[in-house]
């Protein structure tokens, strides 16, 4: 839970396609959304790793 709201929770696969019908949304659909924020998130510390890297070689020649 966060802030008193259930946010997650833990589904056996078995119960999958139950929980597909219930919640009116095909598993590959989720599967994609997963796979969208996976690619994001991936992306966005890619991002970070080139910054870092940037701003060590400009502290580097800026002790020269």
């Amino acid at each position: 839970t966060k802030h008193r709201r259930l946010v997650a929770g833990v589904v056996p696969f078995y119960q999958l396609r139950a929980m597909e019908r219930l919640m009116g949304k095909d598993i590959t659909d989720h599967e994609r959304d997963i796979d969208a924020k996976r690619r994001r998130v991936m992306w966005a510390a890619y991002d970070h790793k080139i910054e870092m890297m940037m701003r060590e070689q400009e502290l580097r020649t800026r002790k020269r």
